[in-house]
């Protein structure tokens, strides 16, 4: 029970870590392109609606950038 336990912790970590990651990269791309979600879903790869419901989870504020 502890190495399984131990798993899902390191899992839920590791995916903490990649949404973190993920934020980050969302917000600095959108700051480099002064808020231009067309550029930056672009460049990500991903279409539009993807990037603003990105944006909305990890509740980015498109105000900030422009």
């Amino acid at each position: 029970q502890g190495a399984e336990a131990s798993k899902k912790t390191g899992s839920a970590e590791i995916t903490r870590s990649l949404k973190e990651m993920e934020s980050q990269v969302i917000h600095s791309l959108l700051s480099e392109h002064r808020g231009d979600t067309e550029a930056v879903a672009r460049i990500l790869k991903i279409d539009r609606s993807t990037l603003y419901r990105k944006i909305k989870r990890y509740r980015i504020d498109l105000g900030d950038m422009k």
